[in-house]
């Protein structure tokens, strides 16, 4: 049939190079034996997007296919974080990406995230959150534990994103302007008592509202990341802006138990390994995303930009952290407050005057 042997080589290579080509991709044209979506707010390409992609694919890879996470994001899905959450805890959405404020209606144990100034930075923040990339703390791991107990849910990572700042319609030229401010903040009691202490005026307004509650002047500032800021436009509209890190939204990669439990054990070890590490990730990328934006985007799109210095943070930080301590440590947890006050002075002053 084939004339000489080189023939017949060329053939056998031929057959091989095809047979190969079917085998290394092969997770990519087989179907998924588990399907799961992922459900949340943040656009596509902000810090949560980006956490999903990175956990979604690396899912995807090391499993071979076998499991596949389903993005929706930029609230694709509908219905907003506190409805993921009920539907997670129902079983009928398998994943969601949510923010810690948004666990709070049914576990208080992930107060400290919630809490602004509670962290002396985020650098602070991400050491007590991570013990290593693939390594979640052992306190962090004990408050996802004793969370997911009471809301009914698989917590399976966490991360801080970057940084939180203010931005206004009017002029806001030092900290002593915050007085009277009208602000919306996250609905969290933590937030509006820290808001509060500041002399502000905390306006409840929904969160796609509050475009346009700047433009009409119903409110006269909110706070929220230097990612929002750029890709919601609301230089637009608030053109002054202040850094004044007195936060980071925490989200958390949450699994409902139904789903979680539907999967081998040696699935669940991947996802929860792939969720640490992807979150580890996210959480350095967010924090570098937002100072080059404050570095770069931002000063070109705003009027006037004050970052404070840090004489002037620690007199933010001094104001309003006893104040909430004083309310919220209960809340917080005794046991966190002491661990952060071997390191705080702050957080050890306060503890002190309790004995």
């Amino acid at each position: 049939m084939f004339k000489n042997k080189k023939n017949l080589r060329v053939v056998v290579l031929f057959c091989l190079v095809v047979c190969l080509s079917c085998i290394i991709p092969l997770h990519a044209v087989c179907e998924p034996k588990f399907v799961f979506p992922l459900t949340f707010e943040d656009p596509f390409w902000g810090e949560g997007g980006i956490l999903a992609l990175v956990f979604a694919k690396s899912v995807e890879e090391m499993t071979d296919g076998d499991v596949k996470i389903e993005i929706y994001s930029d609230d694709e899905w509908g219905g907003g974080e506190e409805s993921y959450l009920e539907n997670v805890q129902l079983g009928t959405m398998p994943m969601t990406l949510i923010a810690t404020s948004s666990i709070s209606a049914y576990t208080s144990v992930l107060s400290a995230y919630d809490t602004p100034f509670l962290f002396r930075n985020i650098y602070q923040q991400m050491d007590f959150t991570f013990d290593s990339i693939n390594e979640l703390s052992p306190s962090v791991e004990e408050l996802l534990k004793r969370a997911g107990e009471e809301a009914k849910c698989v917590f399976l990572a966490l991360t801080p994103m970057g940084r939180r700042d203010i931005f206004s319609n009017k002029p806001i030229n030092s900290i002593d302007d915050l007085k009277n401010l009208k602000i919306r903040t996250m609905l969290s009691p933590i937030q509006v008592k820290a808001f509060e202490a500041l002399g502000a005026n905390v306006t409840p307004l929904a969160y796609g509202e509050t475009y346009t509650g700047l433009q009409l002047k119903t409110i006269d500032a909110m706070e929220n990341s230097p990612s929002i800021y750029m890709q919601k436009r609301y230089f637009e509209v608030a053109p002054y802006w202040m850094g004044t890190r007195h936060y980071a939204v925490t989200m958390v990669l949450t699994m409902s138990k139904k789903a979680w439990e539907s999967l081998p054990q040696n699935y669940q070890a991947i996802i929860k390994d792939c969720a640490v590490r992807s979150a580890y990730i996210d959480g350095q990328w967010a924090i570098g995303n937002a100072e080059m934006s404050i570095s770069t985007e931002i000063p070109k799109v705003t009027k006037k930009m004050v970052l404070l210095s840090d004489e002037e943070q620690n007199r933010l930080r001094e104001k309003v952290l006893p104040v909430l301590l004083e309310e919220f440590g209960d809340v917080i947890g005794y046991d966190i407050l002491e661990e952060l006050a071997a390191e705080d002075e702050l957080i050890k002053g306060f503890l002190d005057s309790k004995k």
